[in-house]
């Protein structure tokens, strides 16, 4: 916390992140992982990885349509070897996914109140994504 742009006490301010609660429509999705065991921090890393590259593979077809979105996903950054926190900007702001506890979500809440299982089950982990819509833009 407070070590990366994401990750930092003004993050909202800095990527005007509070400008999604205007928005119109948000797209909600997880994935569920399966662990060895509960301590399996190896396969709890490797699969945030792995939505993580789900959440930028999403974001980049997205991006070919012209929608205005904001991606939230998981805490921290993996774009940069090193952050330019806090001496200079963010290199890569347009392709920043930020946690969505950076807007004051509470994860579980909104998974239960939107139909989705928090807690997947002994031995899994579940992560979870949002992107932010500026308009209108699914028929559900």
């Amino acid at each position: 916390y407070n070590k990366s742009w994401v990750c930092s006490t003004n993050n909202q301010e800095v990527f005007n992140l509070k400008r999604v609660l205007d928005y119109q429509q948000v797209l909600i999705f997880n994935c569920v992982y399966q662990l060895a065991d509960s301590y399996d921090y190896e396969a709890m890393t490797s699969s945030a990885k792995s939505f993580t590259k789900k959440i930028r593979k999403i974001g980049q077809t997205l991006k070919k349509t012209n929608l205005e979105f904001v991606p939230f996903g998981l805490g921290g950054c993996d774009l940069c070897k090193e952050c330019t926190y806090p001496e200079k900007e963010c290199r890569h702001p347009d392709k920043v996914i930020f946690p969505i506890e950076a807007i004051d979500i509470n994860v579980a809440e909104t998974a239960k109140k939107n139909g989705f299982n928090y807690i997947n089950g002994i031995n899994t982990v579940t992560y979870f994504a949002m992107f932010f819509f500026s308009e209108e833009v699914l028929d559900v």
